[in-house]
């Protein structure tokens, strides 16, 4: 379905001479429309989690970092981030956790934020598989520890639920826009008007 409406937006009625320029902006146009509804979704999905942290009375700094955490892990999954054929890793250890007894699922987030800082050869030799597959990830984003409150069954439904939309479409240059308009209550009333198109930020970056 994403293909067709791409393809739809993209398409040139017969008969008609095309320029280069024309297409091109046909293209832009369409591309940028796509990714604003894009970020718009993602928005909302992480607004949603934001929420549920917000209730849980966790630091909006911890919180800035979890989703960010997160976030990454999903963009991961629905990319070649992991390696060739290597796809919904997080999503894959997410569902095997439990959510009996309080705290159970924030202590396993936990343990995952922890491996994944952890280079290969310094992890322990027993390790369940899933969480063993997730790879070190290096440059800092999992390396400062955080306190997770805890966390239940919903907020690991709504985890799941954010995992099924496809991160792989959002380029990381929103991504700071987006958990802008996630922290604010007022702008996630108003999604949709935050987002600003990457040939609009190049118009003032590129200069």
């Amino acid at each position: 379905p994403d293909l067709v409406e791409r393809l739809v937006r993209i398409s040139i009625e017969v008969g008609t001479q095309p320029t280069v320029v024309g297409v091109l902006n046909t293209m832009r146009e369409a591309f940028d429309h796509e990714a604003e509804t894009a970020s718009v979704q993602a928005a909302r999905l992480m607004g949603t989690l934001y929420e549920y942290l917000a209730d849980a009375e966790m630091a909006e700094e911890d919180a800035s970092l979890f989703l960010a955490r997160v976030l990454f892990l999903m963009f991961g999954d629905d990319t070649e981030m992991w390696g060739m054929n290597k796809r919904d890793l997080f999503l894959t250890w997410l569902t095997e956790q439990p959510t009996e007894g309080p705290g159970a699922l924030s202590q396993s987030l936990a343990d995952l934020f922890d491996i994944a800082d952890t280079p290969s050869e310094n992890r322990p030799s027993k390790l369940d598989s899933s969480l063993d597959a997730i790879p070190y990830i290096n440059g800092g984003i999992f390396e400062s520890e955080i306190t997770i409150p805890p966390l239940g069954s919903e907020f690991r439904a709504a985890v799941i639920d954010a995992c099924g939309f496809d991160w792989g479409r959002i380029s990381p240059a929103v991504f700071g826009s987006m958990f802008q308009t996630v922290k604010s209550k007022k702008a996630r009333g108003q999604l949709g008007e935050f987002y600003t198109t990457e040939s609009n930020i190049l118009r003032t970056i590129e200069p």
